[in-house]
């Protein structure tokens, strides 16, 4: 052994003896620890307890279930460092983060202690987290590194800078971070990758408590013309969480797809996104981006915010018994949309259950669409439908508050119900449907540039309890070549100019209208079309 005037200096006082041990405990209790003990004078010495960094522990014998305490990984104050004991039987891959392989030996590996099973630390594997380095290499070596089984890559607080995609090609793996304002994954300004954190045909995924910017206000047009980009995508997943996360500056390509902060899709199922934020998603007018989309069977999204999105804030497409509820969607081109596109299902028991929209700007689709947007020749259909508890508000709308719309005769939206809905200032109708099997109940429409509901070629409707105030539409209600429909115990008001509370159109159009409170018409109560036929219809009224 080496005599004792080569031994390493140890501390000389109570204060460097503090500093050390709280530095040490801190290392132990958490991975995130950035604590530097006084350097030493020669990190090269055989019998040193310490080591100042991963090439330190190197040169240091490699004595028999020798433990070290390694600082850094690389650079000082990295959070890369730990405990290492020496195996001298183990013949494992070296990696520079979780096994090391010794300068003075070719037999034996130092091997990290780990606090927790299969839970792993990007900084063990050089990441830096300052928003500068790229970081791309060590956080893809930490994936590599977990087992078949899965694991946890850790991010501690930083700005971790990434060039490529985060490619999750395992099933069972949890990336975290600290917390969403305090751990986020940076695109490079120069990187053509189209999105951040994508993974394809895999299972029980975890990502949680950390923010993706995609970067795109800095990125320019990298992507070129024909590509968008995108911040988490799970791609036909099951079983899998994005919970407590942010991601922003996301982007569209110019001609058909949108960009998308969050993304479970293909053929996912039994997943959700929970408390997450979608943010300035469409920095560029000219290359629209999506909040969150969601596609395949039994997919919830919860608690989530959707702001300043220039396209639509919540997609739901092609899906089964899936939906969202208590998500707020401000200042975005649309609120939510349920659509269906399958050659193959039918798309069902889908739901909105408590959104809140504050302004919205889409002409066509207005704040909340349910759509079947192309001709589907196999004739599936979106069934059973629910919209409840929303709050529509706007100062700039510009389409309709709700637009239920199908573009063929083949694909009727059927089974659609509108409950407990409050909607103020739509830019044009408050409710514009066409759909089999309809009910509008307990809804609140008030100044809307148009009727307040309309109703157009649809079978079975049942309009009850509503409330159609201070629209600025000469008509109220609009009745359009549809059938057996009943409007009832609703009160529909309306300022001096309007000319009728409901209006049918339509030679086949049927309507029953009873125990409504109809006030304010120049015209009348109701009326309809001089060239249509109107059957069983039995008006009973209480006018004020």
């Amino acid at each position: 052994m080496n005599s004792k005037k080569n031994k390493e200096p140890l501390p000389t006082n109570r204060r460097q003896l503090l500093s050390l041990l709280a530095a040490t405990s801190a290392l132990l209790m958490s991975s995130t620890a950035r604590s530097t003990p006084t350097a030493y004078k020669n990190d090269n010495l055989k019998d040193a307890n310490f080591a100042k960094n991963i090439g330190t522990l190197k040169t240091l014998d490699p004595t028999p279930a020798r433990s070290i305490f390694v600082i850094d990984h690389t650079l000082s104050g990295d959070g890369g460092g730990g405990h290492f004991f020496w195996d001298a039987q183990s013949t494992d891959n070296a990696d520079d983060a979780l096994v090391i392989k010794s300068n003075l030996s070719s037999t034996g590996r130092w091997h990290r202690q780990l606090q927790t099973k299969n839970l792993i630390n990007v900084r063990w594997f050089g990441a830096v987290g300052n928003g500068i380095t790229d970081d791309t290499e060590s956080i893809d070596s930490a994936l590599k590194s977990l087992d078949k089984a899965g694991g946890t890559l850790y991010f501690p607080d930083g700005n971790y800078l990434i060039s490529k995609t985060v490619h999750l090609n395992k099933d069972n793996i949890t990336l975290r971070g600290n917390g969403a304002s305090r751990t986020t994954l940076t695109l490079d300004k120069d990187s053509t990758a189209e999105y951040a954190i994508y993974s394809d045909r895999s299972s029980s995924y975890k990502i949680s408590e950390l923010t993706v910017d995609v970067n795109q206000k800095n990125r320019g047009n990298t992507l070129g013309d024909n590509r968008r980009s995108c911040g988490i995508v799970l791609y036909n997943c099951n079983d899998s969480s994005i919970h407590n996360c942010t991601v922003k500056n996301t982007i569209g390509d110019t001609k058909n797809y949108s960009g998308v902060a969050f993304a479970i899709a293909g053929r996912s199922s039994r997943s959700t996104i929970s408390d997450c934020s979608a943010i300035n998603c469409g920095p560029d007018p000219t290359r629209k981006s999506d909040g969150f989309f969601i596609s395949g069977e039994q997919i919830l999204i919860s608690n989530c915010i959707a702001n300043s999105v220039t396209d639509t804030a919540f997609v739901i497409e092609s899906s089964r018994l899936s939906g969202l509820t208590g998500c707020t969607a401000t200042n975005c081109s649309a609120g939510a949309a349920i659509s269906h596109a399958d050659i193959e299902y039918d798309s069902s028991g889908n739901f909105i259950n408590g959104l809140s929209i504050n302004d919205y700007n889409a002409t066509v689709t207005g704040a909340i669409s349910i759509n079947i947007p192309i001709e589907i020749k196999s004739k599936t259909t979106l069934i059973d439908t629910v919209i409840s508890n929303v709050i529509i508000t706007t100062k700039k709308g510009h389409g309709p508050a709700i637009n239920a719309r199908s573009v063929s005769a083949n694909n009727q939206i059927t089974g659609l119900s509108l409950s407990n809905i409050r909607i103020k200032n739509s830019g044009t109708q408050g409710i514009l449907a066409k759909a089999e099997n309809l009910m509008i109940s307990n809804c609140d429409i008030e100044g809307s540039n148009d009727a307040s509901i309309q109703i157009d070629g649809s079978t079975q409707v049942l309009i009850q309890s509503c409330r159609a105030i201070q629209n600025n539409s000469p008509i109220a209600i609009a009745i359009i070549d549809s059938q057996k429909v009943i409007i009832k115990d609703s009160v529909i008001d309306c300022p001096p100019n309007g000319e009728w509370g409901i209006y049918c159109y339509g030679r086949e159009t049927e309507a029953i209208s009873m125990n409504n409170i109809i006030t304010g018409f120049k015209n009348g109560d109701i009326g309809y079309d001089s060239g249509a036929t109107i059957t069983a219809m039995r008006p009973s009224f209480t006018k004020i």
